[in-house]
């Protein structure tokens, strides 16, 4: 249902906003941030905002999103 639905929003822009690492270590990460995002939905603009948290995990392949939260509300 959701690939579905942001195939329908169009110039779609995300940004991250002022990201504090708050753990760090050679096998795993987290970053909290701020966020915005905005497009376009059959003519209308649409956007938002909010809080987020990633945390990352690293492997073999590389570093992978391993969880992540977003929630509506200010950032700072």
């Amino acid at each position: 249902m959701m690939t579905e639905s942001w195939k329908m929003v169009e110039d779609y822009r995300y940004l991250t906003l002022e990201p504090r690492w708050i753990a760090q270590s050679d096998a795993a990460a987290a970053v909290i941030y701020g966020f915005e995002w905005s497009g376009m939905v059959r003519g209308a603009k649409v956007g938002g905002g909010g809080r987020g948290t990633r945390v990352f995990h690293s492997n073999e392949s590389g570093w992978l999103i391993v969880h992540e939260h977003l929630s509506s509300g200010q950032w700072r």
